[in-house]
C-alpha cells in the first residue's frame, strides 16, 4: 500500500509522523492525523507538474501523494516520499 507521512517539527528537535496519507483501494487517499493540517488537505494541494498544473484533491489518488512533499516542504512540516507498505 502506498503511504506518505507529514512529519511535524517538535520544540525539542524531533519530528513527529503528525498525518499520514493512504492510497485506498479505491484509487482514492484517505488522511488521519492532525485536525488542522487534515482540513488544509481537504481543500486541496498545489500540482506542479509543468504537464497538469492544478488543484488535486484526495480523489486524485496516487498523484495527490506524489504532490504532497512539493507541498509540504518547510522547516516545521516536511512530507516523506511515497513509500510502500
Amino acid at each position: 500500500m502506498k503511504y506518505v507521512e507529514i512529519l511535524k517539527l517538535e520544540n525539542d528537535g524531533s519530528q513527529k509522523v503528525a498525518v499520514t496519507c493512504q492510497l485506498g483501494d479505491d484509487g482514492a487517499v484517505q488522511c488521519v492525523g492532525d485536525q488542522d493540517i487534515l482540513e488544509s488537505l481537504n481543500d486541496g494541494i498545489f500540482s506542479y507538474d509543468k504537464e497538469d498544473q492544478r488543484t488535486l484533491t484526495m480523489s486524485d489518488g496516487l498523484k495527490f501523494l506524489e504532490a504532497l512533499p512539493e507541498n509540504y516542504h518547510s522547516g516545521y512540516f516536511n512530507a516523506t516520499e511515497v513509500k510502500e507498505r
